[in-house]
């Protein structure tokens, strides 16, 4: 049967192999029969057998191609080829990316609502200090017997009142003004395309995706090398 080391302690001499049918099976470094060290992620041909313990590997030869290099490259990065876990192609539909652009719109409406409503509220406590400062003018003048300013003080608290409605409304509402150019630049759903990409994932941990309208690269051929490779 042929399969991959999916794992191996080198210190311990042992590790498990996947072989084509899913499955792992225990190995240890006795049961190599090859002159190469095993290690992680190299293509190995085995002899399936079962213990009270479960499915084993023996008999196992390491597969090694001469001419198969070492790195396979994406662009601008360079992944070793026994480092691969898992690769394949996938796909972000138009749909997904319309409602994940509609979420963040919103997010962003939310934020800056929140910061209307921190603005005119220090605009309102700035507004009352003034207000303030001005009725103990008016005050002052009325008791010191200035009769015009009986009228400024009708004047003022007139415009105390709509000044008060106004910064009300405005955070009753905590609508925030959107400019056009915003409403512009947030696309219509239709104009949204399904993204292809292919993904890679290591032994090691990582995960890379590697999006078709990103790339100076044509992915299906890639994903192709890989089969002709890894296969």
């Amino acid at each position: 049967m042929r399969g991959r080391i999916v794992r191996y302690n080198e210190q311990k001499g042992y590790g498990f192999i996947r072989g084509e049918d899913g499955a792992e099976r225990f190995f240890h470094i006795s049961g190599v029969k090859s002159f190469e060290s095993p290690s992680q992620g190299m293509i190995v041909e085995f002899m399936s057998s079962r213990n009270e313990k479960g499915l084993t590997a023996t008999d196992i030869r390491i597969q090694v191609t001469k001419d198969r290099p070492a790195f396979v490259v994406l662009g601008d990065t360079r992944i070793k080829l026994t480092n691969i876990k898992s690769y394949g192609m996938s796909f972000i539909s138009a749909e997904s990316q319309y409602e994940q652009a509609v979420k963040e719109f919103e997010r962003k409406m939310e934020v800056e609502a929140v910061e209307l409503e921190r603005k005119l509220s220090n605009e309102r406590h700035k507004s009352v200090l003034l207000q303030e400062a001005r009725y103990n003018a008016l005050l002052a003048r009325q008791l010191a017997g200035d009769e015009s300013a009986s009228e400024d003080m009708l004047n003022f608290r007139k415009e105390s009142a709509d000044v008060m409605t106004k910064y009300a409304n405005a955070i009753a509402t905590k609508t925030p003004p959107i400019s056009q150019n915003r409403i512009a630049n947030f696309s219509l759903k239709k104009d949204y395309k399904e993204i292809k990409y292919l993904y890679i994932t290591t032994y090691q941990g990582d995960n890379h995706t590697f999006y078709q309208n990103e790339v100076n690269f044509d992915i299906y051929e890639k994903c192709n090398e890989l089969d002709d490779l890894l296969g």
